[in-house]
């Protein structure tokens, strides 16, 4: 029999669900069809021809038209049962009643097991027996970046004006403000060669924060920086990826209270490569043998199992990382002459205590208020000497900021230093700059290699 691969198409205005349907193609060895998500049940075959299509996604706007036709071969990974009801012509049904019973019900327990997108719909699949894992999101299989690729922009995707300007005031960089929404009406085709381009776009970002699952998720298998914000109203459907991205709510951002530096964006968590290589052994083996992996294959942790590991790893690698910043800390002070290194617990103590400055210094020497980055560093609080030819490098600490500088440079005065001089040492990579002692040394470190 002829076996013929098909792709999901959208009758929504969210290239969201396009980027998903790039995710599914490019792990299949062709497309020979489409169908349509709300259409599923009208699909006829010729009868001469197998044909597969892997049903991933937001299911769906009208659970009435469900189960799919019985001249489809399906296979169920990365699906989410919302309980949003679609618009005025869906009936006002709630999918997740609706496809959970009678011989809707039957339908999904005799396809399972079925990859649930998260842990709420892996929840609602075994309260009513059906076979069901936690496979994440088929985006998080896109190929990852060359590095060479990123260039000096930050995209900000469907965030509102007040996290805009708190960016722009966070970084030197250029900012695109982006939408996942489009107002017209767009061939299918267009929808798809928008969502090509988004995701060129992103692939090209120096970081990336949006409010969109299917942005954050794709810069995550990209190796883009990325942050998520928590401000859509149906959390629930992010319960599980939550533990694979940095996320943080609207307020947390605005009030800097959160571990993502606009400016120095640090790399993410591998926390879903597991989930990664999950999807693209499942629609492997859905391509050779027209099914994906019975229960009893699945050889990884099963889904809430796996998402302590990730959530425990998650918080000793943070611990870790604390740990070892406080212990190169210590040694820098250690290894710093007495006066300096008196100076630098002091006001290293200050800072905790929520200082931005020594607070034994004039007024005349605080920092600018609205200075950002490594600029006006005439401003700032005196710099503190805490070690010498790091790899080459002397670390210096000021105002909360830590700063390498290359020895080739010989001496400086970091208090004389000007904007556009400190920006051309960085381009040319004599100084680094950092939040933290850590993440300064592992910068040094890096670029040495």
């Amino acid at each position: 029999m002829n076996t013929k691969f098909g792709l999901l198409t959208y009758p929504s205005n969210n290239l969201g669900d396009e980027i998903q349907s790039l995710a599914a193609k490019r792990l299949l060895p062709r497309v020979d069809f489409w169908v349509d998500r709300e259409g599923l049940h009208l699909f006829d075959g010729d009868g001469h021809s197998e044909y597969r299509v892997i049903l991933h996604g937001w299911f769906m706007q009208h659970p009435d038209r469900w189960p799919p036709s019985a001249s489809l071969s399906p296979l169920l990974t990365s699906f989410h049962l919302t309980e949003v009801t679609g618009g005025p012509d869906s009936l006002g049904l709630v999918p997740t009643r609706v496809l959970l019973q009678g011989a809707n019900l039957e339908y999904l327990r005799s396809v399972g097991p079925v990859g649930a997108r998260d842990l709420h719909t892996q929840e609602l699949l075994e309260r009513h027996s059906v076979s069901t894992y936690f496979s994440g999101c088929l985006t998080l299989t896109f190929d990852e970046r060359n590095p060479e690729e990123a260039e000096d922009v930050v995209c900000l995707v469907d965030v509102d004006d007040e996290i805009a300007n708190a960016c722009r005031s966070r970084t030197k960089s250029d900012i695109r403000l982006m939408t996942h929404i489009h107002t017209r009406i767009l061939s299918q085709t267009d929808k798809f060669e928008r969502a090509e381009r988004l995701l060129s776009t992103y692939r090209r970002a120096k970081c990336v924060i949006t409010s969109r699952l299917h942005v954050a998720l794709p810069c995550l298998a990209m190796k883009v920086p990325v942050l998520l914000l928590n401000v859509q109203p149906d959390q629930y459907r992010f319960r599980g990826l939550h533990l694979l991205v940095r996320n943080s709510s609207r307020d947390e951002f605005l009030s800097n209270r959160v571990d993502f530096d606009v400016e120095y964006p640090t790399p993410n968590s591998d926390a879903y490569l597991r989930y990664r290589q999950l999807l693209t052994k499942t629609v492997m083996e859905f391509i050779e043998r027209g099914r994906g992996p019975a229960s009893e294959n699945i050889t990884v942790l099963q889904p809430t199992a796996w998402a302590l590991v990730a959530e425990l790893s998650d918080k000793l690698a943070d611990m870790t990382r604390q740990r070892d910043a406080v212990a190169m800390e210590r040694d820098a002070l250690l290894a710093a002459p007495p006066a300096n290194r008196i100076v630098a617990m002091i006001s290293r103590s200050a800072r905790r205590l929520g200082f931005g400055w020594p607070f034994w210094t004039r007024d005349d020497r605080r920092p600018d208020a609205n200075s950002g980055g490594p600029a006006s560093v005439g401003n700032r609080a005196e710099p503190i000497l805490l070690e010498e030819g790091y790899h080459s490098f002397n670390i210096i600490s000021c105002a909360g900021r830590f700063y390498a500088l290359a020895q080739s440079l010989g001496p400086m005065d970091l208090m004389q230093i000007e904007r556009e001089e400190l920006e051309r040492y960085e381009r040319e990579g004599s100084c680094v700059i950092g939040k933290s002692l850590f993440d300064l040394k592992r910068r040094v470190a890096s670029s040495c290699r």
